[in-house]
């Protein structure tokens, strides 16, 4: 859209030059509809759960994936995504988080390391987590950050996101604060809340471009880089996804 400026000739000597450019430099600052962000550095371990609402052995393991979340996830924190995944549907209620390919992504990475898929299923840095079970804590990942050069740009309700050497790179959309009212299965009659839901994920390109869910909440919701070496992941990164809008 073009932007007309109309000067009066007769006050124009009253006008000094720096206001001239002050007023030009606002308009184009206001002109701008997106902003990018970028990611230059991996520096935390990835921690993933698979989990369903099908599952009456997972809402434990949600709420200990929420208290454990970090803001700023460092070599002891890690970054932490919720794969639902959808072989328990058949059970009589249907996740709405739950999507196929989360169910390939955990056979893919379970086949990494020989481990059974199962749910509540815990992966760092791609190798089976069962420390869960027997309430230890985290082990702290060791790895050597990579370097990430990935900006993204937030146009409207779509997520473009790019980066110079794009191999082994995958990202995700996560959302916080969710709930579900489940009506049947296992878990009926039953309030689930989770965190860190994996909305929508796929592997770097020299370009991609994900469509957000029109349920999602912007303030909620981050966007997570990682960084995969013959099935191990070599870190990743998150940032909050209205930085990119």
């Amino acid at each position: 859209m073009t932007r007309r400026i109309k000067l009066n000739t007769t006050s124009l000597n009253t006008i000094s030059l720096n206001t001239m450019i002050s007023a030009l430099f606002a308009l184009l600052v206001s002109s701008q509809t997106s902003a990018d962000c970028k990611i230059t550095a991996t520096q935390a371990p990835l921690l993933e759960l698979y989990t369903s609402e099908g599952c009456s052995s997972c809402p434990p393991a949600d709420a200990w994936l929420s208290e454990h979340m970090s803001s700023a996830p460092s070599a002891s924190s890690p970054i932490m995504l919720a794969f639902h995944v959808d072989y328990w549907d058949s059970l009589g209620w249907t996740d709405r988080f739950a999507s196929a390919d989360n169910s390939k992504r955990q056979r893919g990475v379970a086949s990494q390391t020989s481990a059974g898929v199962y749910t509540p299923g815990f992966f760092l840095n791609g190798a089976e987590w069962r420390g869960f079970f027997s309430a230890k804590a985290l082990p702290v990942a060791k790895f050597k950050p990579g370097l990430l050069n990935v900006s993204a740009t937030l146009v409207e309700r779509t997520l473009e996101v790019s980066a110079e050497a794009p191999a082994n790179i995958f990202i995700a959309i996560s959302e916080n604060s969710l709930a579900s009212e489940v009506k049947a299965g296992e878990n009926r009659n039953r309030v689930l809340k989770h965190d860190s839901v994996v909305r929508r994920w796929a592997p770097l390109t020299a370009k991609t471009q994900l469509t957000l869910p029109t349920d999602l909440n912007l303030a909620q919701a981050k966007l997570v880089v990682w960084q995969e070496t013959e099935g191990k992941v070599t870190g990743a990164a998150q940032m909050s996804l209205l930085s990119c809008k």
